[in-house]
């Protein structure tokens, strides 16, 4: 799978259930125990249905048909215990980037447990083989907004953040702290505008020139005005004013 960079719209909040949602629609494949027609749903036609011959449904209809005893579901290959164990040691190698998953592995796994696990090949080594994968990926991820944070106290300006191969459920598990912790990271990151900076210019030339004119009679130098309209970045000229929280 070629890898894709998800950009995250944190002003488009979801919920759990509608990540589920989502995923219901991705294609499993199964065995069916009946005989039908195709049938057809918004998202396509399926089927013709015979007993004992595979087919490609989408997951709500493999978990409900599951559920009725009515076919058997097939993990998908990613979902090896072999293949997990190679996920996870390149997931070690290579700490910069993710993986190519699937956008909803973790809703997927997490259905095909729920409803089948009984058709889960190696289930017992299966099941931690992927915790571990969804173990590693996170701290990476910690790591990753680390990094951003330690720009942002190094003056660095952060506009955005680029994940590749980042799940769907991994962005819904970070999306509260990147929500607050970009704020801040702007707030105190931004550069100021021109027009700030010529304020400010503006600002210490008639302090100097004061200073210069009353500079026989020290005690009445006028104190400088506060420049209004200056950035954290301008007006902290003392030093970065830096603000890092790690995700928990």
């Amino acid at each position: 799978m070629a890898a894709s960079t998800t950009r995250i719209n944190l002003a488009d909040p979801v919920s759990v259930d509608e990540v589920f949602f989502q995923a219901e629609d991705e294609l499993v494949r199964v065995t069916p125990t009946f005989k039908h027609d195709e049938v057809e749903f918004i998202s396509g036609r399926f089927g013709p249905f015979k007993p004992n011959v595979p087919v490609e449904i989408p997951l709500w209809f493999a978990v409900t048909l599951r559920k009725r005893q009515q076919c058997k579901i097939h993990p998908p290959e990613w979902m090896n215990y072999d293949h997990l164990k190679e996920v996870y040691a390149e997931e070690q190698r290579d700490t910069r980037t993710f993986v190519d998953l699937p956008f909803h592995y973790i809703e997927i796994a997490s259905s095909i447990f729920k409803v089948a696990s009984e058709d889960v090949e190696d289930l017992h080594h299966v099941r931690p083989a992927l915790e571990d994968v969804q173990n590693i990926r996170m701290d990476k991820i910690r790591q990753g907004l680390d990094n951003v944070a330690k720009m942002v106290s190094e003056d660095e300006l952060v506009t955005n953040i680029n994940f590749t191969n980042i799940s769907a459920m991994e962005i819904y598990i970070i999306r509260p702290f990147l929500t607050k912790a970009l704020n801040e990271f702007y707030r105190f990151g931004q550069k100021p505008t021109d027009s700030a900076i010529r304020r400010s210019i503006a600002t210490r030339r008639r302090y100097s020139d004061a200073l210069s004119s009353s500079s026989a009679h020290p005690a009445s130098t006028p104190r400088p005005a506060a420049d209004p309209g200056v950035g954290a970045a301008a007006a902290a000229e003392d030093g970065p004013v830096v603000s890092t929280r790690k995700l928990r």
